[in-house]
């Protein structure tokens, strides 16, 4: 893993949203990579505080419209 792609995989990292094999390759990265741990943990605080700001909880029906238009985005 590259510094590139924990660029692109940190907020899905921070949503806790890869998968077990791709979160360990992140962390294993970001484990000999200080600028990628530090990303990390921006993602982190940022996706915390959000949580903090929001009273509910989006509909699941939202959360799978946003994630397949971020998927078609990234494609």
């Amino acid at each position: 893993m590259q510094c590139k792609d924990i660029e692109r995989l940190a907020v899905f990292y921070a949503c806790d949203e890869l998968a077990p094999d791709e979160r360990q390759a992140v962390e294993q990265h970001a484990a000999t990579c200080a600028a990628c741990a530090a990303s990390l943990a921006r993602e982190q605080q940022l996706i915390e505080a959000v949580r903090l700001r929001l009273a509910d909880e989006p509909s699941a029906v939202l959360l799978a419209q946003c994630r397949g238009d971020l998927a078609d985005g990234l494609d």
